[in-house]
């Protein structure tokens, strides 16, 4: 006759079957949102191979960051997956590595969130990108620590594929402080390349320009050099490059504006986006807005976000 399976092998069946079903969910989660234009397609953002324009148009809100995704303080775009960005968000959130997705043809934002496993999440601050002597894309974190000490940590990960992958892996961790602020310490939200080279701006009044002219060192605290002083606006709070490093986003919660510069020297160079006034300044409603970048990489339209998940875009013309 057959016997009733034993209650240890129930109970371990059950275990399995919970687990399979866990894992995808462990691994990452995807989340959609409708964007809030309607049929308007002249607001979405334009596909990008073109020259930009010298202005842009009002902040439009055309969605929001779907699911549980507050206090983004980073957006980077991605030059290897059109239409994809990636976030972060900062201290007292998990350490996970968010997808922006506007795909061409799509309306909707969708977003996928990767796993970093061994890393800390102090007061992460703002993504850069680079791509690595193997071809494949970098996001740099640029943790703020606990704003109070240095000194700070950057995360260099490995670009995920946003389709198949399920994490993100950790290549690198440098330390850094500033070679001129007591005890190498300023409370610091903006990170970027430019030619190649790290760039990083103080959250003061001014804020303050600092360039990393060799190679990250992961074996000591790296300083950077003091390079230019940013002309308007204080306290920036994000800093991001067109595709050909010709034009610089930057922002300010306490001036509620996006200004953007110009940059005439050949090669670009970071003091050639700061020894002039800016190209442009859009001012904009009150929101604690702490992440933006040219949308897609190599387009001229500007997306910025809120740490409540709304999504603004300004058009270029």
């Amino acid at each position: 006759m057959t016997r009733p399976p034993r209650p240890s092998v129930v109970l371990a069946g059950l275990l399995g079957v919970t687990l399979l079903l866990l894992v995808p969910l462990l691994a990452g989660e995807t989340e959609t949102s409708q964007s809030a234009i309607g049929a308007d397609t002249r607001q979405l953002p334009a596909a990008g191979g073109r020259r930009c324009g010298t202005t842009w148009g009002p902040a439009v809100e055309i969605g929001r960051i779907p699911g549980s995704r507050k206090e983004v303080s980073a957006f980077v775009s991605s030059p290897r997956y059109p239409g994809v960005a990636w976030m972060v968000r900062d201290s007292g959130n998990p350490t996970v590595l968010y997808s922006f997705e506007l795909r061409p043809g799509t309306r909707s934002i969708r977003s996928r969130s990767f796993p970093v496993p061994g890393v800390t999440n102090g007061d992460w601050e703002d993504l850069a990108y680079t791509t690595g002597p193997d071809g494949r894309g970098r996001l740099w974190i640029s943790d703020n620590v606990n704003r109070h000490t240095a000194p700070k940590t950057l995360w260099e990960l490995l670009e995920p594929d946003p389709d198949h992958d399920h994490e993100a892996t950790v290549v690198g961790r440098y330390r850094w402080e500033y070679p001129d602020f007591p005890g190498g310490n300023a409370d610091t939200e903006t990170a970027f390349f430019l030619g190649g080279k790290l760039i990083v701006v103080s959250k003061t009044d001014p804020s303050r320009v600092y360039r990393f002219d060799g190679p990250l060192d992961p074996s000591t605290v790296n300083r950077p050099t003091p390079a230019a002083t940013v002309p308007a606006g204080n306290r920036m709070v994000l800093g991001s490059t067109s595709a050909d490093e010709r034009l610089l986003v930057t922002s300010s919660t306490r001036d509620q504006t996006a200004w953007v510069y110009a940059n005439a020297h050949d090669p670009p160079d970071v003091t050639g986006f700061f020894d002039r006034p800016p190209l442009f300044a859009r001012k904009l409603s009150k929101s604690q807005r702490e992440a933006g970048d040219f949308f897609p990489f190599d387009g001229c339209d500007i997306v910025l976000l809120s740490e409540r998940q709304n999504v603004w875009l300004l058009k270029n013309s």
